[in-house]
């Protein structure tokens, strides 16, 4: 057979083949949405003690400005999850500005932290997909009976901690979570429950942990929550909010 005949049967064969398997997509594993959601629900934080009070807006790559008005130190923007372009964007608040991603399909809240601008931060703690909803029997996982979920956030300047232990009544649960400052643990599942938790840390490895701050978190069956620890060793506050 000449080469180029040969050639030509090969190219023949492997375009038909691709053309075969790009129409055998098993869909029954895995749906192919008819549309692709691109966008976030974004609630913003201030947890900034030198900012008594600002407004904060999210700017995006096509310079598009969405407002969450006026945030006081120590609550969160009013409302809803605001729901917005996914993607990179700056934040802005006096004349301060701070880059930030919020990804696709994603609900989550932008903790701002830090004494001075000199380090100003955002924390950022994703709650869960959009479409995970309570309501949705096939995110069961998510929402447990009997069982609560509970993020921590580090926003502190200097706190290393090492060990978060909650209990309530006759349920003594210790978390070894190892969180560095700016640093996020994902939702740890416990016993739902009215519980005092407790931060600890220690001076140095090998040395005792101790309790650096407490406090109170009615946590209910099939709830979501985040707590976050910000402030310095010297005066730490703690602030746990309802994520659904």
């Amino acid at each position: 057979m000449p080469k180029n005949s040969y050639i030509r049967i090969l190219l023949t064969f492997g375009m038909s083949l691709a053309v075969l398997m790009v129409g055998c997509v098993d869909t029954s594993v895995q749906p192919i949405p008819t549309t692709l959601n691109y966008r976030s629900q974004v609630k913003i934080v201030n947890l900034a003690p030198d900012i008594a009070s600002a407004e904060f807006s999210l700017t995006t790559h096509a310079k598009e400005t969405i407002s969450f008005g006026t945030i006081a130190y120590g609550d969160e923007s009013s409302g809803d999850f605001k729901d917005i372009p996914a993607g990179s964007k700056e934040l802005k608040f006096n004349s301060e500005s701070l880059k930030v991603n919020t990804e696709v399909d994603k609900k989550m809240r932008l903790f701002v932290v830090g004494a001075t601008p000199a380090d100003r931060n955002i924390i950022k703690v994703n709650q869960r997909y959009i479409f995970q909803t309570k309501d949705d029997p096939t995110n069961k996982s998510l929402y447990r009976p009997d069982t609560a979920a509970i993020a921590f956030a580090n926003g502190t300047s200097d706190v290393a901690i090492t060990k978060i232990q909650a209990v309530a009544g006759d349920v003594d649960t210790t978390l070894s979570i190892a969180l560095g400052v700016g640093s996020v643990a994902n939702h740890q599942y416990i016993k739902a429950g009215d519980y005092t938790i407790s931060i600890m840390s220690n001076n140095k490895a090998g040395d005792a942990d101790s309790v650096l701050t407490s406090f109170q978190a009615n946590l209910s069956a099939k709830g979501r929550y985040t707590a976050i620890i910000y402030g310095s060793k010297a005066g730490l506050h703690n602030k746990v909010f309802t994520d659904d």
